[in-house]
């Protein structure tokens, strides 16, 4: 992660909320830091796919809180949905996953799960 994401994403953290401020960072510099994190994550798929989904359910969360503090965010991740989604799938096909689902709405923000077959 970039020092921006970085310092925001560990405010968050600490503070277990999302401040204006960290809000307002992330509004204005939303594309730099979720084209940094895509990245990062299709970068882990290959080598460790289970971090790979634990750090975009973070970056997933990380942007909810943003947008429910910024709505407008949600707006701006409208580019960026094609880009979890295939991100998304790469893992999904990874670590053995039957499908996906990418929702977006209000309050909830982004979600994204992935489904996996039961063995008897």
């Amino acid at each position: 992660m970039g020092d921006l994401t970085v310092n925001s994403f560990k405010k968050w953290e600490y503070t277990g909320e999302m401040a204006p401020d960290i809000a307002d960072e992330i509004g204005t510099h939303l594309d730099e830091i979720v084209e940094r994190e895509i990245d990062e994550i299709q970068g882990l798929i290959d080598k460790e796919p289970y971090l790979a989904f634990a750090r975009l359910t973070s970056l997933t969360s990380f942007l909810n809180g943003a947008a429910a503090k910024r709505p407008f965010i949600l707006r701006k991740l409208e580019k960026w949905i094609k880009a979890i989604q295939n991100t998304l799938s790469k893992l999904g096909k990874r670590i053995g996953a039957i499908g996906f689902s990418i929702s977006v709405g209000l309050p909830a923000g982004v979600s994204i799960s992935l489904s996996f077959s039961v063995s008897p």
